[in-house]
């Protein structure tokens, strides 16, 4: 089946021809938009480790998509290797709660296509619980949160090293402290009501991104919820989980969806199963023939 891919003029934030598209505005301005009330996340992924194969010369070709909210950023793809060094950063912006999740899916590129090789989510606010907004290099550990993977006993494996540092861009003499309050404020607002996320959870509920079936949601500790009641922290925690298992389910749903204001709603797969018909190539036996009995 032959894929087309949308004009890049479908994919800009107007949805009008000459407008600019997502891809080319990512990176220019990670506060575009945001009003100078957020925080600036530089994600810088170094290297990652024992990654699963799957080419048949017995390495991958990885590449790692880095989602935090609205902002996506992808890594290149180094060729035939288990053990890849990227070593490039990203800025994302902090602009609010729905921006405190994320979401990292690496992918073994291929010629027609890409493979799965795992993935993982980490809170914002996790990052920075030690107080520093600074943070030392970190691996973090591929799984598998695919059900059809799963099904299909495809070996996960592997860890990606990451490192991060929260700043303040509008203040850039802001203390570590103050950056950490500016933060912590985000992640205390409330979620809103349960009912404001049916729409999205309800698409996504059983299939994930790339029709997979996806059990995310499984791997959230819900332990507290049988805490002591006595615990002083014991709100906090299920509100925090709370909130994560709405992110998580958020981001499952814009895999979905068209963002930026743009007048596309869909896209259309068109298979060509079959041709008839078509005049000769000028450089054919049949071609030649043809012109000579006509000469």
């Amino acid at each position: 089946m032959v894929r087309m891919t949308l004009p890049s003029r479908l994919k800009s934030h107007s949805g009008r021809n000459g407008g600019e598209s997502q891809n080319e505005n990512r990176g220019l301005n990670p506060l575009r938009g945001a009003e100078g009330r957020g925080l600036l996340l530089k994600t810088t992924v170094l290297r990652a480790r024992n990654l699963a194969a799957k080419d048949r010369n017995g390495t991958s070709d990885p590449f790692l998509v880095i989602t935090l909210g609205d902002s996506k950023e992808s890594t290149p793809s180094i060729s035939k290797t288990l053990n890849p060094e990227w070593n490039v950063s990203f800025d994302f912006p902090v602009i609010g709660v729905q921006s405190l999740l994320i979401d990292a899916v690496c992918w073994d590129k291929d010629r027609m296509g890409k493979d799965y090789l795992g993935e993982f989510d980490v809170a914002v606010e996790d990052i920075f619980e030690n107080g520093q907004v600074v943070q030392e290099p970190k691996w973090y550990t591929l799984k598998s949160k695919r059900k059809s993977e799963k099904k299909k006993g495809t070996a996960i494996s592997g860890e990606v090293q990451m490192q991060f540092t929260l700043t303040d861009p509008i203040n850039p003499s802001a203390t570590p402290s103050e950056i950490l309050q500016k933060l912590t404020l985000m992640a205390t607002v409330s979620p809103g009501p349960e009912g404001e996320d049916t729409h999205d959870s309800s698409r996504t509920n059983s299939i994930g991104p790339n029709g997979d079936d996806d059990d995310d949601d499984n791997d959230l500790d819900t332990s507290d919820e049988t805490e002591e009641p006595g615990k002083l922290d014991v709100t906090g925690k299920k509100t925090k989980n709370l909130r994560l298992k709405r992110l998580r389910k958020k981001s499952k749903a814009r895999a979905y969806e068209f963002t930026g204001g743009t007048d596309v709603v869909g896209i259309v797969f068109v298979e060509i199963c079959r041709i008839t018909d078509l005049p000769p190539e000028r450089n054919s036996n049949a071609y030649l023939l043809a012109k000579k009995n006509h000469d």
